[in-house]
């Protein structure tokens, strides 16, 4: 239900009172993923204006080949919003073409085309296109590890899969050093499959540093992400060192959960500037301004 302003005009004496509706301007907000308050924080205070409505609809399945609820909550806000953000990877930009939105929409994910149609840009994390720098940190390191030592942990249910293994194959050589994980038997997203997930059985012994994949998946469930990697940290034989190349600024901490000390580097994104900027690009397409893509900048942070 749309909500409205009603203006009465008292000041005219003698005269019936002049009553004028003005309709709210509303964002309607979707994500596949849980939307920590800080986040929406950060997006609202893009917006910046508090007399425009941000509803925000989260938590609606990662599964990529499952996008009726996000589908429906695009739907929903084609009839109620003037703008639609979707965020929680490009799952979401996609169901927002396959509903399709019929109002603008703008959105945050991996990796974003040009703004065309309703689509009006957003916010491109550039997730594994960033891999060949996170590989370049791993081997410039004083522990010795060479391309055939470093992984990539993938969610396999991921939406920028096959555009992320095609990019890994090219830049390791081979696609055998790229192990998937979050996980259940039944092929569905599972946080509790992190921990036999860095088991040897899994990753071989030969891989000694990991990059973990920009999924969304595994940064909404990083407290136990985390929890295992350090895990496999500290499995590691004698004499051989260990070591995780993180994707955002996020897992510094997951549920008090905190990477093992020297043994990890954050390089990706900061997640409330992400959120933030994409408030703004939403106010300024509400605004009836053209809308714009930003390729965020990655930052570096060795643990």
């Amino acid at each position: 239900m749309a909500k409205i302003k009603i203006e009465i005009d008292t000041e005219s004496i003698g005269a019936a009172p002049t009553i004028s509706v003005i309709a709210a301007s509303k964002i309607g907000v979707v994500s596949s993923i849980a939307l920590p308050n800080a986040l929406e924080s950060a997006f609202k205070n893009g917006v910046n204006n508090s007399a425009i409505d941000v509803k925000i609809k989260d938590n609606c399945s990662y599964k990529k080949n499952s996008l009726q609820k996000l589908e429906n909550e695009i739907r929903h806000f084609s009839n109620t919003a003037d703008v639609i953000a979707t965020t929680g990877g490009l799952v979401a930009y996609q169901a927002a073409l396959s509903a399709p939105a019929t109002k603008p929409f703008v959105s945050l994910a991996a990796e974003l085309p040009a703004p065309t149609g309703l689509f009006k840009g957003g916010v491109s994390l550039e997730s594994y296109q960033s891999n060949k720098d996170r590989i370049g940190i791993l081997t410039g390191l004083s522990f010795g590890f060479g391309l055939a030592n470093i992984g990539l942990f993938y969610n396999p249910n991921s939406a920028m899969n096959p555009q992320e293994l095609s990019n890994w194959s090219n830049l390791v050589g081979t696609a055998n050093q790229a192990f998937p994980g979050g996980v259940n038997s039944s092929g569905d997203n599972d946080a509790n499959a992190y921990a036999t997930d860095f088991g040897l059985t899994k990753i071989p012994a030969t891989i000694t540093a990991l990059v973990i994949s920009g999924d969304p998946f595994f940064q909404d469930t990083r407290a136990k992400l985390i929890a295992a990697a350090n895990a496999w940290i500290a499995a590691g034989t004698a004499g051989t060192v260990r070591y995780i190349c993180y994707p955002a600024l996020a897992y510094q901490s997951g549920g008090g959960i905190s990477p093992t000390p020297n043994r990890a580097t954050l390089f990706g994104p900061d997640l409330p500037t992400a959120y933030s900027l994409l408030g703004q690009i939403a106010a300024t397409v509400l605004s009836g301004a053209g809308g714009s893509l930003i390729r965020l900048p990655n930052i570096r942070r060795d643990l």
